[in-house]
């Protein structure tokens, strides 16, 4: 899938950027930003099944500026829109503030969600937004760094965790070395769950880990292996047996070195996996 969307959608994706921003509030509408990987069969599906089914796409070019948003390409945004799986489905104000979101939807749940965001457009307007993102451009708001902000980061990892299976997210699970990193230092209880899951579900037996899993419960893994995630999943168990001196993390953190260092590295600098 590329960042065009499916040849049955009819929906008059936008590429990102302010222009698209700059339609929407021209417009009075607030965009509706679709964040889409190559990779994921869900994307595929919620183009060919729910982006091409007429009345969808009609409501949508009408009451919304629809923006696709290639994810690898993308970071900033990714990590910024992700609502735990791909696609993540984003409503957003044309000042780039946050009003409702969610990761694939069949053709009749995506209609009620429309129809809830319109509701709630034309009842708040701008005021809809939730929580402001500086995403049309330029850097983000600087501010000096308090535990009010880390309490509220704590308090987000919290709402999104899966007190089921363990993670964050409802659909696909992502390993999120960083993510688990941090909620080691607020959250030690939920982030050792997450790491014991991505050690029981997303570990090979070279020591490398996937890239993430379709399964809510981590079945399915993608079995790419990535340097980024690997790099980052090396710390988050390193952390972890700094944390609680068990030697499960220790003994994780050395399959994942072993595997950047036998693996990916080539003699003169590591692959991408």
């Amino acid at each position: 899938m590329s960042d065009a969307s499916d040849d049955r959608t009819r929906v008059e994706w936008r590429e990102w950027g302010s222009d698209a921003f700059a339609d929407a509030r021209e417009r009075g509408v607030p965009l509706l930003v679709s964040v889409v990987a190559t990779w994921s069969e869900s994307c595929r599906a919620m183009a060919q099944r729910t982006y091409a089914e007429p009345r969808i796409a009609a409501n949508i070019n009408d009451d919304f500026v629809p923006v696709r948003v290639n994810a690898a390409r993308r970071p900033r945004v990714r990590e910024r829109y992700n609502m735990g799986g791909f696609p993540s489905t984003v409503f957003v104000t044309p000042d780039g503030e946050h009003i409702a979101g969610a990761t694939f939807l069949e053709p009749d749940g995506f209609r009620q969600v429309l129809q809830r965001v319109r509701e709630t457009w034309d009842d708040a307007g701008a005021d809809a937004g939730s929580v402001p993102r500086a995403l049309s451009g330029g850097e983000p708001p600087a501010a000096p760094l308090s535990g009010d902000i880390e309490g509220l980061v704590a308090g987000q990892l919290a709402d999104q965790y899966d007190s089921d299976h363990a993670g964050w997210g409802s659909s696909e699970k992502f390993p999120l070395p960083e993510t688990v990193s941090f909620a080691l230092k607020r959250d030690r209880d939920r982030a050792l769950r997450t790491l014991d899951a991505i050690r029981r579900h997303l570990v090979g037996d070279d020591g490398g880990c996937f890239r993430f899993a379709h399964g809510r419960d981590w079945s399915d893994p993608q079995t790419e292996r990535t340097l980024s995630v690997n790099a980052g999943m090396l710390a988050a168990f390193a952390h972890a047996y700094l944390t609680t001196g068990d030697d499960e993390y220790r003994g994780a953190a050395t399959g994942v070195l072993d595997y950047l260092t036998e693996t990916l590295w080539t003699g003169a600098a590591f692959g991408a996996g």
